[in-house]
């Protein structure tokens, strides 16, 4: 808001302050403004410019330097959103394997026998050194994803 103000501010006093702008091009075709004229000195030809044309392209400027801020703005803010999001899915993942690692420890401590699949699809009984290797295991789970 105080933006606008100033902005307003500096487009009405402008045009009372200002003294004549003069506008003139150059061999290489760019445009340029003064308060002296350029084509009394260069013999290029030079007109008086208008303030609404300088004010207009003031007015164009701050318009786009304020879309490109407010695209910079909406980019940062998806990325965090984005960002959070991703955090979110992760927790939740890690949360997913917790549970299901406890639970299996559960299974395994109430179970007389543990079994595993072989590669033909057979269940086999685990030995007392393959089932402590697999509580083993799943306690390192329940260490990195529980918190």
């Amino acid at each position: 808001m105080r933006y606008l103000i100033s902005l307003v501010l500096c487009i009405v006093v402008m045009p009372l302050q200002a003294e004549k702008i003069y506008k003139w091009v150059d061999d290489k075709g760019q445009v340029h403004y003064g308060d002296a004229p350029r084509g009394a000195q260069t013999g290029v030809k030079t007109e008086p410019a208008s303030t609404t044309d300088s004010t207009t392209t003031i007015i164009t400027d701050v318009q786009q330097d304020q879309r490109k801020l407010s695209r910079s703005l909406e980019e940062d803010r998806r990325a965090r959103e984005e960002e959070k999001a991703k955090k979110q899915q992760q927790a939740a993942d890690r949360q997913q394997r917790c549970h299901r690692a406890r639970d299996l420890v559960k299974r395994y401590e109430s179970s007389s026998h543990l079994y595993d699949l072989d590669a033909s699809g057979n269940r086999q009984a685990l030995n007392d050194e393959q089932r402590k290797t697999a509580e083993e295991k799943l306690r390192k789970d329940i260490e990195k994803n529980c918190e």
